[in-house]
């Protein structure tokens, strides 16, 4: 009995270690995220038309027309757009390559992890081009192909979690993590949602925020949106996130949790 006892111990302290490293606070980075440079210059496309009233209800659904040929990635373009900060450089002072070197280059920053940074000596240099919304301009479909098809939205592994409900007190500390985890410079991919409504499922970059009287304002990238930052705010009150309408959301509370940030989510 007391070799058991000791196993499960141990067993236990070995999974409460995983879940501290796999959630610590990542390293902070030498640089910011920014919106103008560190965005793609193409969006995820929607499927549908949304048609709302003047008081912003969802009269009706029809479907895009010409059909899109990039929809159902926001897990993709929010992860790929956070491996490209964590693990690449780049540098308009060097020449450019061809096509197949700029093919392997992205490989290989696909191919680094998807929730830690590479030290800045690690990092892998993307040459003759100042940021990745210039390169994302000249390689469109490269990327597009590199990065992931929608599958990699539908089978995320934290997907799991919007089923299980919310509480206050829970949004109150992803808040208060979300903000922290900001301060060292690193944007986090945040999964916002809607459930069991659905009238929202959707992965968003996060990469700064402002502190006001009432609550926090965050500044996200939406890769449904590649013209400007929306913001995504905090009620300090109402212990609630909201979202402004947008083309394809009504407005109002959403549900907000992070992603590829430990082994479950």
């Amino acid at each position: 009995m007391m070799r058991l006892g000791q196993s499960a111990c141990s067993l236990a302290l070995g999974l409460a270690l995983l879940l501290v490293t796999s959630c610590a606070t990542p390293q902070a980075s030498s640089r910011s995220f920014k919106f103008e440079t560190d965005t793609f210059s193409y969006r995820n496309e929607l499927v549908w038309v949304y048609h709302y009233d003047e008081n912003s209800v969802k009269t009706s659904v029809s479907r895009r027309e010409p059909r899109p040929d990039y929809t159902q990635r926001c897990f993709v373009v929010s992860r790929a757009a956070r491996q490209f900060f964590d693990h690449a450089v780049f540098d308009p002072s060097q020449p450019a390559v061809d096509a197949k070197a700029y093919r392997k280059l992205v490989q290989q920053v696909m191919g680094r992890s998807a929730r830690k940074p590479s030290s800045e000596s690690q990092r892998i240099v993307i040459p003759a081009y100042a940021g990745l919304r210039s390169f994302s301009v000249d390689w469109e479909q490269l990327l597009k192909d590199e990065c992931g098809g929608p599958w990699r939205s539908y089978l995320q592994c934290g997907n799991w979690r919007m089923i299980i409900p919310f509480t206050r007190g829970q949004q109150e500390r992803t808040a208060a993590k979300l903000a922290q985890q900001l301060e060292s410079g690193r944007p986090q991919v945040a999964h916002v949602v809607r459930f069991p409504q659905l009238t929202i499922n959707h992965a968003m970059l996060v990469y700064d925020s402002v502190e006001s009287d009432k609550g926090r304002t965050y500044l996200v990238y939406d890769p449904n949106d590649n013209e400007h930052p929306v913001e995504l705010v905090f009620d300090a009150a109402k212990r609630e996130f909201f979202l402004r309408p947008n083309e394809y959301f009504a407005g109002g509370m959403v549900n907000v949790y992070p992603a590829y940030q430990g082994w479950c989510y």
